[in-house]
């Protein structure tokens, strides 16, 4: 009786919104305002019991990409203002301390090349996106002066339209990171010049010439960083992209890059994050770093097995997809407390192939004005033995209006088989283990 009335009071605890209605039986909804990078809030609402996947699938309806909703996370922000990718295969509720209404993001999850994008409003959610990321200067970091001039020449011409000598110029410090000095002369002339070449040029194709240029000159492009700590205290940012595991300095300048073909394994206690590199004698070095929070860290240890699955395998392995941990006060009680320990459903080649075959059936093989990748393209791509993703061979370089010709990979690499995905072995109260099996050293 004890162990039921406990019960009780924590669900009169969790479900604060719940009402009785006339039959007897509770019910309630949970209400999410629900904010695009574009600053747009909408209102969302959902049943209590409801995984974060509903609040997703309600956003991509709403605003016409249900097919590619696989690139879209919701991100959540702590009480520090770091942000967390809330888990979309576990119920919202048990993610988020305190009670509805709850304030979300919806936020590009894994930034693919645009060429594989296949809908125009999918290219526009990863257009402000990644202008999010330009203002912020998190992925700017050695690039060239005349690269960020054209970008803001044509993030102006999308905004303001056709250059004007008069008012335009003025206007191109707003689109200057933020966390740069004044913007530079040099760069209002440069952006001018650029500026005045995109005369007449349709919106959507600046767009996605804004995103080409990002995914091609940007070696950051799709990185989300995190504040960390070494063993000296000094303070770093751990980056975790596509391609490889990225340290900065405080200012976002790159000290090393680790490719995945150099990770060992990944552990998780605690504060601390331990990334198991291979040296070039074969032995295994460990290199510690600390963030603030038990939450931050294992968001991070997360975040390193989600992108490496995403983007380097054919398929996720079963055992990965099933890997689940229990909270331990609402096991309990509820036989189903279970809780998946990663956000994996499908990789990047099935998200893409799921998204051509429904626009296929849906539009009759309507063809789209913006150039992308064909399914022949994906089965050709190649990666190391080790597993390092490789960029995604483009279709066609044809250009189209002002376009450049889309760049070609340089690469190419002998693809492995994506069913050696490693499982991981997942514990909260303890520590997070993750290991790359085609690194192990014999």
């Amino acid at each position: 009786m004890a162990l039921q009335n406990l019960h009780e009071l924590y669900n009169q605890k969790r479900h604060t919104n719940r009402v009785v209605g006339d039959s007897g039986k509770s019910s309630t909804t949970l209400v999410c305002y629900v904010t695009l990078a574009s600053n747009q809030v909408y209102q969302i609402e959902v049943d209590h019991k409801a995984d974060c996947q509903e609040v997703i699938d309600k956003m991509c309806k709403l605003i016409g990409i249900t097919e590619e909703a696989g690139y879209f996370g919701i991100q959540l922000a702590g009480s520090k203002n770091e942000m967390f990718w809330l888990n979309s295969r576990n119920r919202l509720s048990r993610q988020i301390p305190g009670s509805a209404p709850y304030h979300l993001n919806f936020k590009v999850k894994y930034f693919v090349p645009p060429c594989s994008l296949q809908l125009e409003e999918t290219r526009h959610q990863f257009y402000t996106n990644v202008v999010q990321h330009l203002k912020n200067g998190s992925w700017d970091a050695d690039t060239t002066l005349e690269t960020q001039s054209q970008l803001i020449a044509l993030m102006a011409y999308i905004q303001f339209g056709n250059y004007n000598q008069n008012t335009t110029p003025c206007k191109y410090a707003c689109f200057w990171p933020e966390c740069r000095n004044e913007i530079p002369p040099e760069a209002i002339r440069m952006a001018a010049s650029f500026h005045k070449d995109l005369k007449d040029v349709t919106i959507s194709h600046a767009k996605y010439e804004l995103l080409s240029i990002v995914s091609r000159e940007f070696p950051s492009y799709g990185t989300y960083f995190y504040d960390v700590k070494d063993i000296f205290d000094h303070r770093l940012l751990l980056g975790v992209g596509p391609n490889d595991i990225i340290l900065c300095n405080s200012t976002g300048s790159v000290m090393e890059r680790f490719p995945f073909c150099r990770v060992h394994t990944i552990t998780n206690t605690a504060r601390v994050v331990t990334l198991n590199l291979l040296e070039d004698d074969g032995s295994v070095k460990g290199h510690n770093y600390q963030l603030s929070s038990t939450r931050l860290a294992y968001s991070l240890y997360r975040t390193i097995t989600e992108v490496h699955a995403f983007f380097q395998s054919d398929s996720i392995k079963q055992s990965l997809i099933d890997q689940t941990v229990r909270e331990s006060f609402t096991s309990m009680f509820d036989h189903n407390g279970k809780e998946y320990a990663f956000d994996l459903r499908y990789t990047f080649l099935e998200v893409y192939d799921r998204a051509r075959r429904r626009m296929y059936h849906c539009t009759n093989n309507t063809t789209n004005l913006i150039p992308t990748c064909s399914p022949l393209d994906f089965n050709q791509r190649t990666r190391s033995l080790s597993g390092s993703v490789n960029s995604v061979v483009h279709g066609d370089n044809t250009s189209i209006g002002s376009l450049d010709a889309i760049h070609k990979s340089g690469d190419s690499r002998v693809k492995h088989d994506s069913s050696s995905l490693t499982e991981s072995v997942v514990s909260v109260e303890h520590s997070s283990y993750y290991v790359f099996p085609e690194n192990i050293v014999l």
